[in-house]
């Protein structure tokens, strides 16, 4: 297995995620819900993180 190094997550992506779990819909979210957790996290810039993914 090749190892990676893997970076920070840019200040954008953790503005986001504090943003989700700070919103009504994940505190609704029960513990263990996969679903529910995955739709809130269905609203982050996918777009930048593949980007970020493939420098690493």
């Amino acid at each position: 297995m090749i190892y990676i190094s893997k970076q920070k997550p840019d200040k954008e992506i953790l503005d986001k995620i504090a943003e989700i779990k700070n919103s009504s819909e994940w505190k609704r979210a029960e513990n263990g819900d996969t679903k529910a957790i995955r739709q809130c996290f269905d609203n982050l810039p996918k777009a930048h993180i593949r980007k970020r993914i493939l420098q690493e």
